[in-house]
């Protein structure tokens, strides 16, 4: 995979913020932490290529402004996620990028778990070698951290129970080789993952957390990136990184259907996500700065791209599926764009942070005890 890429999309759920989970050693949200009702974006920072200034912005999606920065988290933060009650966030930590073979003993990285009605990182959970996406099972209860590896490491998909913050089985399987990204069934039955290494959709059953089958993405398919799952479960989408497509798998017969489907970009397809309504798919390419768009009734791509911020890497809709967010990670000091969906024009172009590279959304209920 493009290892100093170090990102997948992410496909997104609305998260309700509440109070610390029970037993978090949360500190008491003040004045000054907590946020007042309304929908929040949650934007990881990775400070890409050092890390050293990474940070996790909470951002109103109203105003477009930044309310809360937390600082704390592990090296060059790539993704996250937030469980559905919205009381946590959990981000994977990438890492640096080895210039020498890797120490086996030397400790793996991490996913630090955010209280989100505080701000405050309340741990960390050791996970696998370079984690490139943390995403939650369609009930909550697990989150999937799809760690890519090294030369001497293959990857592997870490599970962590979201009650205990504690990992409970990790998967390895040939099918996982230099594994990219991940998406879910709706009915959380299955998970599909991209084998950067072997071009091929690997699918996971669940109930077993085990790789079952790989589709096989054809020459179209070589270094498959980004992954995204159609609203109602029938198909999946690849983004191709070497082809500049986006392949469309079957899901009823784990076959490829159809022909790839030319983007009209030039540079490395990376984050891909589907509308609410599943009526297109939104793909970023990283080498070109922009967003393509693809028709998924027509299976086809729309002809003008959007232009964004430099490097963009994943893209993530608000829940009424009128406005995508697209984090890019060399876009100082405005690297999160802002799409109008009924447009296709950015709307916002907003300073996050160092080196925005995940976008996660989060409601929080107005009770009146919190105001900016």
């Amino acid at each position: 995979m493009n290892k100093s890429l170090a990102l997948a999309a992410v496909a997104v759920t609305i998260s309700t913020v509440g109070a610390a989970a029970p037993g978090a050693t949360a500190a008491a949200p003040s004045s000054a932490s907590c946020l007042p009702g309304g929908l929040y974006a949650f934007v990881v920072n990775a400070d890409n290529p050092s890390g050293a200034r990474s940070s996790l912005a909470v951002l109103d999606t109203t105003s477009h402004e930044v309310v809360r920065t937390t600082t704390g988290l592990g090296l060059n933060p790539s993704s996250i996620a937030i469980t559905h009650d919205g009381k946590k966030a959990y981000v994977a930590n990438f890492g640096g990028l080895p210039l020498n073979p890797v120490d086996p003993s030397t400790p793996p990285q991490t996913v630090s778990v955010v209280d989100t009605g505080t701000g405050n990182v309340l741990g960390a959970v050791a996970v696998g070698r370079q984690p490139v996406q943390v995403a939650l099972t369609p009930d909550g209860r697990y989150a999937y951290v799809v760690n890519s590896g090294t030369t001497e490491d293959p990857g592997s998909i870490t599970v962590i129970d979201t009650a205990s913050d504690r990992v409970i089985d990790t998967i390895s399987d040939d099918g996982l080789l230099s594994p990219a990204a991940i998406a879910f069934a709706p009915d959380g039955t299955h998970a599909y993952v991209t084998s950067a290494a072997k071009s091929t959709l690997a699918i996971i059953d669940t109930a077993a957390r085990k790789v079952t089958s790989s589709v096989g993405l054809g020459p179209q398919g070589r270094d498959p990136q980004g992954v995204a799952v159609a609203p109602d479960g029938r198909q999946v989408y690849v983004a191709g990184s070497v082809s500049r497509t986006v392949i469309t798998v079957d899901a009823a017969t784990a076959r490829v259907s159809g022909a790839p489907i030319k983007l009209p970009g030039w540079g490395l397809p990376e984050g891909i996500a589907v509308t609410p309504d599943g009526s297109r798919a939104y793909v970023t390419e990283a080498a070109s700065d922009e967003v393509a768009v693809v028709d998924t009734a027509t299976a086809t791509a729309l002809p003008n791209t959007i232009t964004v911020g430099r490097n963009p890497m994943t893209v993530a809709f608000t829940p009424d599926g009128r406005q995508a967010y697209v984090a890019s990670s060399l876009g100082n000091p405005r690297g999160l764009s802002v799409i109008d969906t009924a447009t296709n024009t950015v709307t916002a172009a907003v300073n996050t942070g160092s080196g925005p590279s995940s976008v996660a959304f989060a409601a929080v209920p107005a009770d009146g005890t919190c105001q900016r």
